[in-house]
């Protein structure tokens, strides 16, 4: 018998004992026995289908934690091919940066022998006008001679024609590889955006189906580990308390998970702290800093879209009770309920303030007005705010 079903028993001995007891005391009385000892049996039966209820909830637990630990798989399986795949497009960017500077260099071999070919032309008129002249003033000399002379320079002339055919000729090949290479750029660029699409759509994909967690990790007073969950899509708002303002209509909901397979689901109010139901199996074992840790989550993620409530949120958490002119009793009491400024002081209703001991709900809701005066005078002054 595991420890749980040791629990469940022990439950149920100090009944049983009275049982037993009554049963003892009721000698002579067969109806009262008869009705004790079914008792005692219907007490069996319920201690027997509490076990088996246990039983099947740590089984569907178990079933749970066994499809976390295949979804981190799935997580860390793509994960890993998102890695991979930005070290490959990080090798073809730096490859496509070499190829570039190749070409710059080529590029630049090319002006300058396209330069030498201008310079070598240049060369070639002014050997032209200077042979028109030797050939004028030699007509007058020996023709063999003149011959020779003219048969040299016209081979030299056809040999400086043929190099500068030939650079010509690499300076087309520099340019067609040259605009290759940009080409070969631009796709590289347009799968590289692909790239960074498929990669948003899959880590939003990742957030709504398995949520952001936060990284930090809340002990509770029983050992107990929670975690705050983001999950990217809406839920609708809901609260019994109607004089709680919740801030509706968002794209997203907070979700507290914990190690022993429940979960609580936590709405932002208009005043950037969480609302969320009762504790239940967790009251006890609820650390003070998920609290904490749940109304800076709430900033951070109303901060885009709620600029201006965040704004009055911070500046409300600056103003302490001491200084809103409260009466001693009152003030006591909310200080010894851990209410410090105005900002949890309006996150409250008059009747969770009112629970508290040394406050009537007549005084919460007079310390309630007093604050939505303060609260009055900063709108009348930046705005007012709608949750």
């Amino acid at each position: 018998m595991s420890q749980e079903e040791n629990t469940i028993v022990t439950m149920f001995e100090p009944l049983r004992a009275q049982i037993k007891l009554a049963i003892n005391q009721a000698r002579g009385s067969d109806l009262l026995i008869a009705v004790l000892e079914s008792a005692d049996t219907h007490i069996n039966q319920t201690q027997a289908l509490l076990i088996n209820r246990q039983n099947e909830d740590y089984d569907e637990y178990n079933e749970l934690v066994e499809q976390c630990e295949k979804l981190q798989v799935q997580l860390l399986t793509v994960q890993a091919q998102l890695t991979d795949t930005q070290q490959r497009m990080d090798e073809g960017q730096k490859e496509l940066c070499d190829r570039i500077a190749d070409l710059e260099f080529a590029r630049d071999e090319a002006l300058n022998k396209a330069e030498e070919f201008r310079q070598a032309l240049k060369v070639k008129l002014l050997v032209e006008s200077d042979l028109k002249a030797e050939n004028h003033s030699l007509k007058s000399l020996n023709p063999q001679r003149q011959a020779d002379q003219l048969a040299r320079k016209s081979k030299e002339l056809k040999e400086k024609n043929a190099t500068i055919d030939k650079q010509a000729d690499e300076a087309r090949e520099l340019r067609k590889a040259n605009n290759k290479l940009k080409a070969d750029n631009l796709e590289l660029q347009d799968h590289n955006v692909t790239l960074i699409g498929k990669l948003k759509t899959a880590w939003s994909n990742l957030e709504k189906t398995e949520g952001n967690v936060h990284g930090q990790i809340f002990y509770g007073y029983k050992g107990t580990e929670f975690f705050i969950y983001v999950y990217q899509f809406a839920l609708k708002s809901r609260i019994q308390d109607r004089d709680i303002v919740l801030v509706d209509k968002l794209p997203w909901h907070i979700v507290v998970r914990s190690t022993v397979g429940v979960d609580l689901l936590v709405q932002p109010t208009e005043w950037c702290t969480p609302v969320r139901s009762s504790l239940g199996l967790f009251k006890g074992d609820w650390p003070s800093e998920l609290d904490g840790g749940l109304c800076d989550r709430i900033v951070s993620l109303l901060s885009e879209s709620h600029p201006l409530l965040v704004e009055r949120a911070l500046w409300a958490d600056s103003i302490y009770i001491a200084d809103l002119g409260l009466p001693a009793r009152t003030l006591s009491a909310l200080e010894a309920g851990n209410i410090p400024t105005l900002r949890y002081l309006m996150s409250h209703s008059p009747a969770t303030l009112s629970e508290m001991k040394g406050m009537s709900e007549t005084s919460a809701r007079a310390a309630i007005a007093l604050g939505r005066k303060r609260v009055q005078e900063w709108e009348a002054e930046h705005g007012k705010v709608a949750a």
